[in-house]
């Protein structure tokens, strides 16, 4: 079999990286599935489109507070200096359920 002869499978997942401070997704989790870099929490928005949070360390124990079935509103709030010298910076963000009826 030729190398042009094979279409690599790749599972299409689309992963909410936000762009700027104050972006924000909204959505009801729908589904908790463990990822290569941790749990990763899929919302259903309101237009149907499913979407990937991040396995971000801030993330996701704000996240695990939630449960499938719940709607919930996730805002990038911006990256934190490193407190120690040589580590990355950390994305921060905040994340509310949505208690409107």
């Amino acid at each position: 079999m030729k190398e042009e002869d094979i279409e690599i499978m790749e599972p299409q997942m689309n992963i909410w990286l936000p762009d700027k401070e104050g972006d924000q997704v909204e959505g009801s989790i729908i589904k908790i599935v463990e990822g290569q870099f941790g749990s990763q929490y899929i919302l259903k928005q309101a237009n149907g489109e499913e979407i990937t949070m991040p396995s971000h360390k801030y993330l996701l124990p704000r996240l695990a507070m939630c449960k499938i079935g719940d709607t919930v509103r996730v805002r990038y709030d911006g990256k934190e200096p490193p407190k120690l010298k040589g580590q990355n910076s950390m994305r921060t963000y905040t994340v509310g359920r949505v208690t409107r009826k």
